[in-house]
């Protein structure tokens, strides 16, 4: 069976840590803490995240870019993602 995680990246702007340069401060591949059955699933969620955080992060000048990654059938390692609970898709909708 195939698992997909989202992935994501997170900016932040106009912070004191940015002494004064021009460059934000980003985390890379942070894994949202739930794993999925399928794609459609992880994109759904990728996007309902996004609509509700879109205003807030906007008012806090970050940003964050997400996508769904393949963890089964693909050599992509990485050590939490086993430990993360499954979102299986409820099969009565």
């Amino acid at each position: 069976m195939e698992m997909w995680v989202i992935l994501t990246t997170v900016c932040f702007f106009n912070t004191a840590f940015m002494m004064a340069q021009d460059l934000p401060i980003c985390w890379k591949d942070a894994l949202l803490p739930i794993r999925y059955e399928n794609e459609s699933s992880c994109i759904l969620v990728m996007q309902q995240l996004g609509k509700d955080l879109q205003r807030d992060m906007s008012d806090r000048l970050t940003t964050m870019q997400m996508k769904c990654v393949k963890i089964k059938g693909e050599n992509y390692k990485h050590k939490e993602i086993d430990k993360l609970p499954l979102l299986k898709p409820n099969k009565e909708q």
